[in-house]
């Protein structure tokens, strides 16, 4: 009988995040199930999330038809559960799923990972003191939910380097992709500025 620990990891596609997290679980000795809920594959599954999802949205009709598409997920995510009997549950963001999915996690250890912009989830507040272990990639959002009463904790995104070939060559370049925010346009300038050596021709281009 195997005594390697099954860790079901649930996600959003958002990204591909899923893939390095899964795989990161992998080396730690995890044998790892993903369930990326919101996984559109098929052409039916494609046609089915815009008319139940995104044509409604456009019509003032999301609320009603977003309930039924995320009871559809909640299934999806529940007999996924049940087939792999998990040890261990990392959820990523996961508001996408309805209390049926929490209810029939029961006691299984669990840790709930959100995404930053705390305001875009549909959580309370009494749901995340009670829910288990919360991380957060923002600090400010993590110390923030501690304050609250909230078992939360900063967990920074990074580059995955099992993801990406290295080319061999360097550069005193920087690139950053992203959206930019304030926090990081100040970043990138200090950098500019005092870390790195000006190069004729360069040009910084905010993402929106």
């Amino acid at each position: 009988m195997s005594t390697t620990p099954r860790l079901l990891l649930i996600s959003p596609s958002f990204h591909g995040y899923w893939q390095s997290i899964g795989d990161a679980f992998a080396r730690r000795g995890y044998e790892v199930h993903t369930a990326r809920y919101d996984a559109y594959d098929t052409l039916a599954e494609k046609v089915r999330l815009k008319a139940t999802v995104q044509l409604p949205e456009r019509l003032r009709l999301a609320r009603d038809r977003q309930g039924v598409e995320n009871r559809r997920l909640t299934d999806r995510v529940i007999a996924m559960m049940r087939g792999v009997r998990p040890d261990r549950v990392v959820i990523i963001k996961g508001d996408g799923l309805d209390d049926r999915f929490w209810d029939a996690l029961g006691e299984t250890p669990r840790i709930l990972w959100l995404y930053d912009d705390l305001h875009r989830h549909d959580y309370t507040e009494d749901f995340l003191r009670s829910v288990g272990p919360v991380v957060d990639y923002a600090r400010s959002e993590a110390e923030e939910l501690q304050r609250r009463g909230v078992d939360a904790h900063f967990v920074p995104n990074a580059f995955d380097p099992h993801r990406a070939a290295p080319t061999g060559r360097r550069s005193g370049e920087i690139v950053f992709i992203g959206s930019g925010y304030d926090n990081r346009l100040e970043t990138l300038e200090t950098l500019g500025r005092e870390a790195c050596p000006s190069t004729p021709g360069a040009a910084t281009s905010p993402a929106t």
